[in-house]
């Protein structure tokens, strides 16, 4: 694993921290992009 906990910041606020398969499983996503997409409904940046 590269990591063992992840945040997830939007527009400058803090909205969801866990382990990569925390997140996942909680979101019922296959990948952190899905978790991401689920929590704000945008799709990360490309090049970000």
């Amino acid at each position: 694993a590269l990591c063992d906990r992840v945040g997830i910041i939007d527009y400058g606020e803090l909205i969801a921290l866990g382990s990569p398969k925390e997140l996942m499983k909680k979101h019922d996503a296959k990948n952190l992009e899905e978790v991401f997409m689920k929590i704000t409904g945008r799709r990360i940046m490309e090049g970000v």
